[in-house]
């Protein structure tokens, strides 16, 4: 098989490249102008799994918002630039849903990315520059995962950042394989890979591997790798010195892989059984492909020299069978830590590419290739198309939640029977053993327990009633507590009610992976004269490990039932 890229008669290049670079840019802001009408308008969302992870970007937003820092003054799940562009979001569209700002929050960093992308893919053709920017669209306009982790369908309320993780890296493929000017490349290399390691530094290291195969492949040429270094390293120790957010930074990450140690083999194991339909059908294209390319026979160079062995080193590197294999392999690397996201975007680039310039072969080969990228790529794009319709669809039946405090954190929709099982545990979990029997035995009550809609329905219901406790127990007491701190995965309460987090916290705080011994900010946050708040509704082994771990900063303190779903500790 030969290659052989797809071009255009030079005295229609210009005008038809004008036309699709037009194109480009009006479809991108249209999209935008989609995504901001979604935000102003008043929409509810069919409530899914872990829901409540959407409130870890509102305590963040609430604390960015108050000078606090990432890393610095809260230990955080992810990077920093994920709550900056949540804050930035929420100071512009005040009022939109919340699930659907933290989606779009990072189309502020991606759109302008994938429109010089696209702008440069155009100068090959206008396949190319759709090829590229057609999947970013779709992929970035729905908030939906590969997996299902409930089976009533709703939308996806986590792994905000494993998506724009998994965004970024595909437009960093994208512009490895369709950029062909140096200094456009090193400025959107440069962006991307400050995103991502400011974002989520797993896909920051399993996009290394595909620079890496550029650079080999001459695809990203040496002064384009110095140029993209130099700049990152100096963005960095801007940053460092200006605020020394990323020493305390890489001072989570070490502290985050010390906690998640778990064996490699099984993470891959998981990862690979989770898309062996995208793994298996992409690996079958590389061996086609290397098959196909080992059959090849090329002349040896006549004189060895450094410029021709390194020519011949590019040459025999950049082949579509070895860029789409390393390509498979980073997807493999990020899933490995993040399943169930988009992270097999980033294939599609090199196979795009060898689309365009398939030529040469026979029918048979070529049938061969076409089905098998089908079927490499197909799955992501119609498992996230089918779980959207599907919400969308049956969303349409849903009824609102109705709450009195929690303003656009409420704006969720439900099946009527998990808003009546959400009330009938609210009557139940304050007399039920079964809660506190688990919990002894370090066991939750079901292993899907955050990914039930009644468990996020009761958490809103029980919060909701909380704030008017809070403003009673304010009243009664004649004091108001500034700073507000919840034993629990997420605290929005200084949100919702305009306070501060205690500085020195976990947000996003998971006893088992996120959080470490308290510190001395920690403790001395926390020992003042705030609020802390523990859900008993029900009674779970997480919420009892953050007790221990914050117990001694809370030594002194009065505790009093504040209703029936949450005790309140207060100096």
């Amino acid at each position: 098989m030969t290659s052989k890229s797809f071009s255009i008669a030079p005295g229609h290049a210009a005008p038809h490249r004008l036309r699709t670079a037009t194109a480009i840019l009006l479809a991108l802001f249209g999209f935008c102008a989609f995504c901001v009408l979604l935000l102003i308008l008043p929409i509810s969302v069919p409530i899914g799994p872990m829901y409540w992870d959407t409130f870890i970007y509102y305590d963040g937003i609430n604390r960015v918002l108050d000078g606090q820092i990432p890393a610095i003054d809260f230990e955080a799940p992810v990077g920093a630039l994920n709550y900056y562009l949540a804050a930035l979001m929420h100071l512009v569209f005040p009022h939109g849903q919340p699930l659907l700002l933290i989606h779009f929050s990072f189309l502020v960093v991606s759109v302008p990315l994938v429109a010089v992308i696209g702008l440069q893919a155009a100068r090959q053709s206008a396949m190319a520059a759709w090829g590229v920017v057609l999947p970013f669209l779709f992929f970035a306009a729905l908030p939906f995962d590969t997996i299902d982790v409930y089976p009533f369908p709703g939308v996806d309320g986590f792994g905000y950042y494993n998506r724009h993780a998994a965004a970024l890296m595909y437009l960093a493929s994208a512009s490895v394989f369709f950029i062909p000017k140096r200094r456009v490349q090193s400025a959107v290399l440069a962006v991307i890979m400050l995103a991502l390691f400011f974002s989520k530094v797993t896909a920051f290291f399993s996009i290394g591997l595909v620079l890496a195969f550029g650079l080999l492949a001459g695809l990203i040429a040496p002064i384009t790798a110095l140029t993209v270094a130099s700049v990152f390293v100096a963005a960095l120790g801007l940053a460092e010195w200006s605020t020394g957010i990323v020493s305390a930074y890489l001072h989570d990450i070490l502290f985050l892989v010390a906690e998640n140690q778990g064996g490699l083999l099984p993470r891959f194991l998981t990862a690979l059984s989770l898309r062996f339909d995208v793994a298996v059908a992409g690996g079958l294209l590389v061996v086609v492909l290397a098959a196909s390319q080992f059959r090849s026979r090329w002349p040896a160079p006549l004189h060895v020299n450094g410029r021709v062995l390194s020519r011949t080193l590019q040459r025999t590197a950049d082949n579509d069978w070895l860029a789409i294999g390393i390509c498979l392999l980073a997807g493999l690397v990020f899933e490995t830590q993040n399943t169930g996201s988009h992270a097999y975007l980033l294939v599609w680039p090199p196979m795009l590419r060898m689309l365009l310039r398939l030529r040469g072969a026979t029918v048979a080969h070529r049938t061969a290739i076409l089905v098998l990228v089908a079927l490499a790529t197909l799955p992501t794009l119609t498992k996230t198309g089918h779980r959207a319709a599907r919400a969308a669809i049956s969303g349409v039946g849903y009824d609102q939640l109705q709450t009195r405090n929690l303003g656009t954190l409420g704006r969720v929709t439900a099946r009527e029977q998990f808003l009546r099982r959400a009330d009938l545990l609210r009557e139940f979990y304050p007399t039920a053993e079964l809660p506190h029997m688990m919990a002894d035995r370090g066991e939750w009550l079901s292993a899907l327990t955050p990914s039930e809609p009644d468990f996020q329905l009761l958490w809103l219901k029980t919060a909701d009633e909380a704030i008017d406790a809070i403003r009673s127990l304010e009243d009664q007491r004649g004091r108001r507590f500034d700073t507000i701190f919840t034993l629990d995965f997420t605290n929005p309460f200084p949100f919702l009610l305009d306070r501060h987090g205690p500085r020195g916290v976990a947000i996003g705080a998971d006893p088992s992976r996120t959080v470490p011994d308290m510190g001395d900010l920690a403790r001395t946050a926390l020992s003042g004269p705030g609020l802390v708040l523990l859900p008993t509704c029900p009674d779970m082994i997480a919420r009892r490990r953050l007790y221990d771990i914050y117990a001694p900063a809370l030594r002194g303190h009065e505790r009093i039932r504040l209703t029936q779903c949450y005790d309140a500790f207060l100096k």
